[in-house]
């Protein structure tokens, strides 16, 4: 399977010809597939950015579905289709877009919620993403996009971010917000959240410590510190690569210059924050560290949110009723800070 521009399809390498052909094609994400034994037709697991994942059988070129696992819950529920467009940047490139809008009449303006992907080397997709959903039916629209250092869009642009976040991807992620916000004038540019998890959550602090364009952030499972997160993290060990081969305690330049924590000072951002204490990939410390900056400053709101014997994907495979939990959590911090009927 490959990842190409927000959607994952099933192709066919050929190592006579040194050819890859596609099998499938279209605005779809395909978790998984297996070829019949007996039949020889293959049956793939697939969703769309409004329709959950169902197994389907392809058929040269067609697909026929198979399983309705979900047919209880979209014959009760209307799932939103976004709005999905490339937005075009100052540097010629382009920026994959969704924008999921309330399914209401816009009588007023609504308040908006920026959403970064982990990773960085990760992508949002044509699949369904249920945190989207839900925010999209509670009021607020939903602006998710991949900027520079996703996957899906060739090799300079997966690494062009390798050396430096916060820089070409957070040009493209405004980018992508100011050409949603012209799209759609109904999004109120004034109560504006920004949020997301892993590097998702490293962005949004480092976004917050630069600028004060946003009314409400959720940091999750973030990266804060980079000279704490080499002597704690699975990976720590490997930053040294995207700091000129230099440790921290050689030279810790990059280090300082590359951590959220560096500006917590210039937070103007009320904050949510949420880890999980099993994570091992970006460990509770760097949460603890950030929450902790932002207490003792005392300039803005900081609620932070901890969930024990969680780890690093509680967001995808935790125990529910703490998924549940967190996005309670969630939409409480948004409702307070973003509109004026709090929950």
């Amino acid at each position: 399977m490959i990842s190409q521009q927000g959607s994952v399809e099933i192709v066919h390498i050929s190592l006579a010809s040194d050819t890859v052909a596609k099998i499938t094609t279209g605005h779809h994400v395909i978790s998984s597939f297996a070829r019949s034994t007996t039949t020889n037709e293959l049956y793939a697991v697939i969703t769309t950015s409004s329709q959950p994942s169902e197994v389907y059988r392809l058929l040269d070129g067609d697909k026929e579905q198979v399983t309705t696992t979900n047919a209880s819950l979209t014959s009760e529920v209307s799932f939103i289709a976004p709005d999905y467009f490339q937005a075009q940047t100052s540097e010629g490139h382009s920026v994959d877009t969704w924008v999921y809008l309330p399914p209401k009449s816009y009588t007023e303006p609504v308040p908006g919620v920026v959403e970064i992907h982990g990773g960085p080397m990760a992508m949002y997709a044509h699949a369904f993403f249920f945190e989207f959903q839900l925010l999209a039916s509670q009021g607020f629209a939903v602006i998710a996009s991949n900027p520079r250092g996703s996957r899906g869009y060739g090799a300079s642009f997966c690494s062009a971010i390798f050396e430096r976040w916060g820089d070409r991807d957070w040009a493209d992620i405004e980018t992508a917000v100011d050409a949603a916000c012209e799209r759609h004038p109904e999004i109120n540019q004034d109560a504006l959240g920004v949020g997301g998890g892993s590097y998702g959550g490293y962005m949004t602090a480092w976004i917050i410590g630069h600028s004060n364009r946003y009314s409400a952030a959720v940091v999750g499972r973030p990266v804060t510190d980079w000279v704490s997160m080499v002597g704690s993290s699975d990976v720590g060990w490997d930053e040294a690569r995207r700091a000129g081969g230099k440790h921290p305690w050689e030279d810790d330049s990059w280090y300082r210059q590359q951590s959220p924590l560096t500006y917590v000072e210039q937070v103007r951002t009320p904050v949510l924050i949420e880890a999980q204490e099993g994570d091992l990939r970006c460990p509770i410390e760097q949460a603890m560290e950030y929450y902790t900056a932002i207490r003792y400053l005392n300039r803005v709101p900081v609620r932070f949110v901890r969930y024990p014997d969680e780890f690093h994907g509680m967001s995808r495979n935790g125990k529910p009723w703490n998924r549940i939990h967190r996005l309670d959590e969630i939409l409480n911090w948004y409702n307070r800070f973003l509109t004026t009927q709090p929950l």
